[in-house]
């Protein structure tokens, strides 16, 4: 049976609106299942479902529960409920009426770029081989950083009891995050973005010293191929992963990456007792995907239009092509769930317009039948 989910933000179901918007999930829609966000990146949004006028949501993100302080006492990064949250409990009474619905309940979680966790503990922040530090970015493989996301996902297990828990942003970088709002004027951009993307700080350096790679051979070779695509170009146009396979310092020191946080998912699957799926944009490092997803329920792709893995799920996001081509949706997610795919989610809730609640309905609809 095809499984549908229609993610949404806690802030989405107001007390006086809950019951409703539930109607429109499960009767309208036909959905099987709601994902709710348990924690965030800074966002702002424009949401437009069941309101007299359009209202946008802006938060510098963080945790839309509140934590439970003697679990995170011995955490040195601890992360921030966001102001959006504080002194409502509109995320429980959601999992609650869910529940009470006889829905499937999923929690997403936002790990590496959980609200302002970044700014406050640079220590435990991304930083490339430029020695740039990233303002909203957490190392996947920080020993702090694994901490504390063990901790929530053991805590949203405790609390909420979910059927699954979806991670976001769980991954050694994905291309373009370094180097967001950088003019990079060369042909090479997915070279310059995958290097970029590759984490030196000091706990990445001296985790690689320990295990005997050759760590600043490995950032002058980031530095140099830099300075030579931006300087002159290189013979031909390379991707990061061509470039990886021809560079063998360099690679050993991203497989390392690759391994510990393989280890690291392993270990939260491992403990929490609840399915963990991952979420994937296809922008992460090339190898991360194959390298993770061993350790892990399931992964859910966020659907781009080009090719995806088999045996994932899929994520459509309803944007503004979603009205002006409804076809296309419903073309989409039939074509995927012909070819397998067993469960796909619908983000998110609060975005539907009715035109584009419309188009939501007929893609469920043609994608149950395609399923058969």
């Amino acid at each position: 049976m095809l499984q549908v989910f229609i993610q949404a933000q806690a802030w989405d179901f107001d007390d006086d609106a809950l019951d409703a918007e539930l109607d429109y999930v499960q009767g309208t829609l036909g959905a099987t299942g709601v994902t709710l966000v348990a924690g965030c990146g800074p966002l702002a949004a424009l949401r437009v479902r069941r309101r007299p006028d359009p209202v946008v949501v802006r938060t510098r993100g963080g945790l839309l529960f509140a934590p439970d302080d003697e679990a995170c006492a011995a955490i040195r990064c601890r992360p921030i409920v966001a102001e959006i949250a504080r002194g409502r409990n509109r995320l429980g009474a959601a999992v609650t009426a869910v529940r009470d619905r006889g829905l499937g309940l999923r929690v997403a979680l936002s790990t590496l770029r959980l609200g302002r966790l970044a700014e406050r503990h640079a220590a435990c922040a991304f930083k490339n081989a430029l020695d740039d530090v990233s303002p909203t970015r957490l190392c996947s493989t920080h020993p702090d950083v694994r901490a504390m996301v063990a901790s929530l996902v053991a805590q949203v297990g405790r609390m909420f009891a979910p059927d699954a828990i979806v991670l976001h942003d769980w991954d050694l970088g994905w291309m373009g995050e370094a180097t967001a709002g950088l003019t990079i004027p060369v042909a090479d951009r997915d070279l310059v973005c995958g290097l970029l993307a590759v984490c030196f700080c000091e706990s990445c350096r001296q985790q690689a010293a320990e295990r005997g790679l050759d760590v600043d051979a490995a950032v002058r070779s980031v530095r140099v191929t830099l300075h030579n695509v931006l300087e002159s170009g290189p013979a031909g146009v390379r991707s990061f992963a061509e470039h990886l396979a021809a560079d063998p310092v360099l690679r050993a020191y991203v497989a390392d990456q690759s391994t510990r946080l393989t280890r690291a998912t392993a270990h939260l699957a491992g403990t929490c007792g609840i399915p963990i799926i991952l979420h994937r944009t296809g922008r992460e490092h090339a190898d991360s995907l194959e390298f993770v997803q061993r350790s892990v329920t399931g992964v859910c792709w966020q659907y781009s239009g080009v090719e995806f893995p088999d045996g994932c799920e899929l994520e459509f996001r309803v944007e503004a092509e979603t009205v002006s081509r409804p076809q296309g949706l419903v073309a989409d997610v039939g074509a995927a769930t012909a070819r397998g795919v067993t469960a796909v989610t619908f983000a998110e809730l609060g975005r539907l317009t009715p035109p584009a609640g419309e188009a939501v309905k007929q893609a469920i609809r043609y994608a149950r039948r395609s399923a058969f």
